[in-house]
């Protein structure tokens, strides 16, 4: 897992990254407690282009995510983010297919519930601003 996509992404969210990509604080905050879970994700996407662009070829992860400009870093994060919050969304409805087809309550925890109205309200917002 990159170190330096954690690193970069805590600095990033605290200077400038929170207004650019128009993040509300809850989404920051929802960012910050799971980035454990965005992390793959992101790992995902370097290696990704260390496939597909030669200036990466044979780089590390963390080398990848350092060798990228704010802006390009930028845009990484506003992808990778996309990605995490299109699978969340996917898990969800998953669940719910799951739950109707065995007619049982709900199993979630609470902490699932709250990623996904996150994940729903950031997919809402950037919808709203790409509109």
């Amino acid at each position: 897992m990159s170190y330096s996509f954690r690193e970069r992404l805590k600095i990033a969210i605290a200077k400038d990254l929170k207004e650019k990509l128009r993040l509300s604080n809850k989404e920051v905050q929802h960012i910050l407690e799971n980035i454990m879970k965005i992390c793959p994700i992101s790992d995902e996407f370097a290696k990704a282009l260390e496939k597909h662009d030669s200036r990466f070829k044979g780089k590390s992860l963390d080398q990848i995510i350092d060798m990228m400009n704010d802006q390009e870093f930028l845009e990484f994060v506003d992808e990778v983010l996309k990605e995490y919050r299109r699978r969340i969304a996917l898990k969800k409805k998953k669940q719910k297919q799951s739950e109707s087809e065995s007619d049982s309550d709900s199993d979630g925890s609470q902490e699932q519930l709250e990623e996904e109205q996150v994940a729903q309200e950031a997919t809402a917002e950037s919808e709203k601003k790409h509109d």
